[in-house]
């Protein structure tokens, strides 16, 4: 639409460049006859079929524009121009072309990019490898506490127990002890009792037979006590060894 509106006000310059000028004075020449009925007048101004022109009746013609502008001298440059605006215009509406591309080394940025994530990689490795360590050793330690506590309750209760069971095994044994110190005692009861009877009332007629009575009597004693020793001693004996084994 520019280039048109060039290309018309640059036609109505050169049309007004080639108007020859107005008469100043009516008086200074006379009126041109009347051409034919079919001719054109200069500057290609054609004349009506059947009109009879006056000094006093407008003229009117039909002008060819664009075949007036080409023969201007200045027609080539004026086409060059439009030429060059309408390849601007163009350009203008189309969008720019995107700029080129970097060149950018891959495969080194791929490099770079792997040792990066192996060495991030392998302080995430480490860091949760020393967690972990972490973690286990706070874990164990506290199992161990809870089985040492456990442990202590344990042994505690055991060797309660175990407290128990020789304080009755004890009890029983010297029960059995008693027992039998009876048992022994009744049984040299009666022969003692006579012998030391016998030395307190007996008169004896000879000094040997006292001293018999007398070696008896204490023959009975350590029969006696040695048979309590002994039993005391095998019950002690029966009792350490099953202590023993528990």
């Amino acid at each position: 639409m520019r280039v048109a509106l060039l290309i018309v006000l640059l036609a109505a310059g050169l049309l007004s460049g080639c108007r020859p000028r107005a008469q100043t004075s009516k008086e200074s020449s006379p009126p041109p006859p009347s051409p034919p009925p079919s001719a054109a007048s200069p500057g290609g101004i054609l004349q009506l079929p059947g009109a009879t022109l006056g000094p006093s009746q407008p003229q009117v013609g039909i002008v060819d524009l664009t075949a007036v502008a080409r023969v201007h001298p200045r027609w080539p440059a004026l086409e060059t121009l439009s030429r060059d605006m309408e390849a601007l215009q163009i350009q203008i509406a189309a969008p720019p072309p995107p700029p080129p591309l970097p060149r950018f080394d891959f495969e080194a940025i791929l490099r770079e990019e792997a040792e990066r994530l192996r060495v991030l990689l392998q302080g995430e490795v480490a860091a949760l490898r020393a967690q972990a360590q972490r973690e286990l050793d706070e874990y164990l330690a506290e199992q161990s506490k809870a089985q040492e506590a456990r442990l202590q309750e344990l042994r505690k209760a055991l060797e309660e127990e175990l407290k128990r069971d020789v304080e009755a095994r004890q009890r029983a044994a010297q029960a059995e002890v008693n027992a039998f110190e009876g048992r022994v005692l009744e049984e040299y009861r009666l022969p003692l009792l006579n012998l030391r009877l016998k030395l307190q009332t007996v008169q004896f007629t000879s000094r040997e037979e006292s001293e018999r009575l007398v070696k008896e009597f204490e023959r009975l004693q350590a029969e006696r006590s040695a048979k309590i020793k002994t039993h005391e001693q095998e019950v002690e004996a029966a009792l350490n060894e099953d202590q023993k084994k528990r």
